[in-house]
């Protein structure tokens, strides 16, 4: 019985992790090649893009300035571990040689967009420009 029960809450515990509250599948998508770099156009783009995006706006309105996202990832309450989420991330990347390590043998260079569960801009980070 409780297996069962273990069988049937991944596949609910996958899909809430999708979900916003407005009801938009948000699907985790990442690079999956490395060492990662953008072409110029592409990093001159987010490199003159980043500083127009605005809390508040939506996803289509970011994508319009710059570009669809390099990945998406589903954002969780900070400090808390097993947190209930919150939003979700689009990372926009110039360059990131390994997919795990250190800053230094990472060395990336992105912006990061984070949206709340209303699908609106809430913050917006960038490292290593």
């Amino acid at each position: 019985m409780n297996r069962a029960r273990l069988l049937l809450s991944i596949p609910l515990a996958f899909a809430a992790a999708y979900a916003s509250a407005g009801g938009a599948v948000v699907q985790d998508r990442e690079i999956s090649t490395y060492p990662f770099v953008a072409n110029a156009e592409r990093s001159t783009a987010i490199r003159a893009g980043y500083k127009r995006i605005a809390l508040g706006m939506s996803p289509a309105q970011v994508a319009a300035v710059l570009g669809e996202p390099d990945e998406i990832r589903t954002l969780h309450e900070p400090k808390v571990k097993n947190g209930k989420i919150v939003g979700y991330t689009h990372w926009y990347i110039i360059r990131r040689l390994v997919k795990n390590g250190s800053a230094a043998q990472k060395q990336e260079s992105l912006v990061r967009v984070s949206f709340d569960l209303d699908d609106r801009v809430s913050k917006v980070d960038a490292w290593g420009l």
